[in-house]
């Protein structure tokens, strides 16, 4: 007797053909359509294998990911250290995400050289224009005491 019993897909439960197959390192089958579904939608967190939960795939610590880190490091600490980000990040997210340190440095590098973003330097301009009202004010008020 043959056997006739096809594999089916864990996620959406259809036949598996040959040319439709994806195995995962793990050794679980899935048609290639619904696991590159699956990584779509998980492509900001873990990607796990449906059946045995194993991690296949990090999400990769993305340059957007990056300027805001490097945005939030500089707006508490007024300058930036690309060593001193790149172990804060690893610190906090390497558990969760794949971080490319040369990726990390590149964008590091940019901000350093003043590649920041628009809204980071209208933010800085903003700072620089009320400093100046404030300097010009307590002048004018040591001018006008003085005459006095």
């Amino acid at each position: 007797m043959e056997d006739t019993q096809q594999e089916l897909c864990p996620i959406c439960y259809e036949n598996i053909t040959p040319d439709t197959r994806y195995n995962t390192p793990c050794g679980h089958t899935f048609h290639k359509e619904c696991f590159d579904q699956l990584a779509e939608v998980n492509k900001k967190s873990k990607l796990k294998c449906p059946v045995c939960s194993k991690v296949l795939k990090s999400p990769l610590f993305d340059e957007e990911l990056i300027q805001k880190e490097i945005e939030d490091y500089i707006s508490e600490w007024e300058s930036l250290n690309c060593d001193d980000l790149i172990e804060q990040i690893k610190l906090i997210y390497e558990k969760t995400f794949d971080i490319d340190e040369n990726l990390i440095i590149n964008i590091c590098n940019k901000y350093k050289t003043g590649g920041r973003s628009k809204k980071n330097r209208k933010r800085k301009t903003k700072k620089r224009t009320k400093k100046n009202k404030r300097r010009k004010h307590k002048s004018h008020r040591k001018k006008v005491f003085k005459n006095k």
